[in-house]
């Protein structure tokens, strides 16, 4: 698809909360096709389900963050979204993007979580050996406290409860446990009401006359869409 193209389809996504799959996109060559389309998903009576619109707006936050839309898909993985020299930032921006308080917390890596539970046990069997039991779990409970304190800014792991670690996992997280954040109800559109937000759209967009436009025009040919 061309740049014109790439923005119609978004701009339709975004005023309609609905996903237009590429290969739908491809196959529409007239408003009219564009109008039956939203109709069926939007007309009065429809809707999109929760998890279609917990993803579309999990794609919007990410696409306002920086990311290209066609990268962004159900299997795309976590990982490759947020590499870890800039995730700790990059994460915590997305929750604010979503207006999801509070946000899933990054956790410590496996390294870092043994390495404190060795030091402690370590600070425990030291403590009992020369001061007491009761000396060493206090000992080993203070060390344990303090170094998961001191390396909260190194949480750089996605929450292990996000499965797969996919944009579906996260979707699938997001609905389980902040549920009522993508539970809003949503009105339907009279197909009239969609007709003309299409063609306010699509003038808009292509900048042509009003008078040149029609449900039934073509947009490359007869609209001059790139």
């Amino acid at each position: 698809m061309g740049l014109d193209s790439v923005e119609l389809v978004m701009t339709f996504e975004e005023d309609f909360n609905v996903d237009i799959p590429d290969a739908v996109a491809g196959s529409m060559m007239t408003p009219r096709h564009v109008i039956d389309f939203l109709f069926q998903k939007r007309g009065v009576g429809s809707g999109p389900c929760l998890s279609q619109r917990a993803f579309h707006r999990l794609r919007r936050a990410l696409m306002r963050l920086g990311h290209e839309r066609q990268a962004l898909r159900p299997e795309t993985r976590l990982g490759d979204l947020f590499p870890p020299q800039l995730r700790i930032v990059a994460w915590v921006r997305l929750g604010q993007e979503l207006g999801c308080s509070p946000w899933f917390a990054l956790e410590r890596s496996e390294f870092l979580r043994v390495l404190i539970a060795l030091t402690s046990f370590v600070i425990l069997c030291y403590g009992a050996w020369h001061a007491g039991w009761l000396l060493g779990v206090a000992a080993a409970c203070v060390f344990g406290a303090l170094a998961m304190w001191a390396t909260i800014p190194f949480r750089s792991e996605f929450p292990g409860h996000i499965l797969p670690p996919t944009l579906e996992g996260l979707v699938n997280r997001l609905l389980l446990e902040k549920l009522a954040h993508f539970a809003a109800p949503e009105r339907g559109f009279a197909r009239e009401q969609i007709a003309d937000q299409v063609k306010r759209i699509v003038i808009e967009q292509l900048g042509i006359a009003p008078e040149l436009y029609g449900e039934d025009k073509r947009f490359v040919e007869d609209l001059g869409m790139n």
